[in-house]
């Protein structure tokens, strides 16, 4: 799913082309009836290059760019995944009272989904989860990418994940620590089957 044609070509049109998987960071979000939300973060402030925004010459540029994908159905009013949209482009911090969710929840907006849609968005948009009403659970996976050259943190040697010789050549393309740009000798992950 990582590596999904559909995925690709959005990412490459946001992160360009040699994008990788942040970190490793494929995680899976569950929330049973009755569950507390999760608190609204980024939102352009404090500034992380790692998380950039930008549109230039008739382009959109991010930084890390998240996809969510809904395994069950998310229904008005059943929480989850909210955002405050449009304010990746803010160039000052959201107050406390909106990301804390206290003041202006009409500006805060939950996304509707059905099982098998997904979600994508930029990290630098605010963002964070309802508490969770509907009778099923939430169930979503999480995948976040960044550029190649980009990391949101770096911690020093790469290690490959134990996993790392059950992946596909296309999905290790995707797997690497932050690199800079060389000459492009051909990604693997551009290469014809």
């Amino acid at each position: 799913m990582m590596i999904h044609p559909a995925f690709v070509s959005r990412l490459e049109t946001v992160l360009g082309k040699g994008f990788r998987l942040e970190g490793m960071a494929v995680g899976a979000i569950t929330m049973d009836e009755g569950a507390s939300g999760f608190w609204f973060h980024e939102g352009g402030e404090p500034i992380d290059p790692s998380h950039a925004y930008l549109y230039r010459n008739g382009r959109i540029y991010c930084g890390m760019t998240n996809i969510a994908v809904q395994l069950t159905d998310v229904g008005p009013g059943d929480g989850g995944f909210a955002c405050l949209p449009g304010n990746h482009k803010a160039n000052f911090p959201c107050p406390d009272d909106i990301r804390l969710y206290e003041a202006h929840q009409d500006r805060i907006v939950q996304i509707t989904a059905r099982a098998g849609d997904a979600i994508i968005f930029t990290e630098s948009l605010m963002h964070g989860a309802l508490p969770w009403t509907a009778k099923h659970q939430r169930r979503t996976i999480l995948m976040r990418y960044n550029a190649g050259t980009t990391g949101e943190s770096i911690t020093g040697t790469y290690t490959p994940p134990p996993f790392y010789d059950e992946l596909t050549e296309k999905q290790r393309a995707i797997i690497t620590a932050p690199h800079y740009r060389q000459p492009d000798k051909g990604s693997k992950l551009y290469k014809s089957q």
